[in-house]
């Protein structure tokens, strides 16, 4: 409450200061105050260009269901991470988005980003067969559920997959 109180403070003396919204947005997203911390970062967007904001609204965006704002703040994260490495989860988060929007071919996109930075990633892999049943791409679906079978046989993915090569051979 203290903090609040301060950057409320702040903005009655100056309310272009960008980084006093994204401060607060930061505390009220932490404090689980979802609708008023998008408030924040969406005002802290028309001031400054902080290299986090897109992550935050992008998440805050998820909190709210609002994908496609979603996805449009992801791909600016990802576009601000400066090592490959880091880039990965933002890469599979707008996988899923994509694919929750009925993007396809976006979320095999987003998703192949991710196996060039950890080829091995079961839950990308399992996503991608997924997304390839959903664009009637069977031969590639039955290609990455037999990877994640075979990276991680015990995995739940795994079991999935199984179930999902069963399905496509009934068919």
């Amino acid at each position: 409450n203290r903090a609040i109180k301060m950057y409320e403070e702040g903005l009655k003396w100056d309310p272009y200061l960008g980084q006093i919204y994204y401060e607060m947005g930061k505390v009220l997203r932490n404090r689980k105050l979802y609708n008023v911390a998008l408030e924040y970062f969406e005002q802290a967007e028309k001031y400054i260009d902080h290299p986090d904001l897109p992550q935050y609204l992008a998440s805050v965006y998820l909190r709210n269901n609002l994908l496609d704002k979603a996805a449009i703040k992801l791909k600016q994260a990802i576009s601000y991470m400066r090592e490959e490495k880091s880039m990965f989860p933002m890469y599979h988060q707008l996988g899923t988005v994509y694919y929750r929007l009925k993007k396809y071919k976006e979320a095999e996109m987003a998703f192949k980003d991710v196996l060039k930075i950890f080829p091995n990633y079961v839950i990308t892999r399992y996503k991608l067969g997924e997304v390839y049943l959903q664009q009637n791409k069977q031969d590639e679906a039955l290609e990455e559920f037999k990877i994640v079978i075979e990276l991680a046989p015990n995995s739940m993915q795994a079991k999935l997959a199984i179930e999902k090569i069963q399905k496509i051979k009934q068919q």
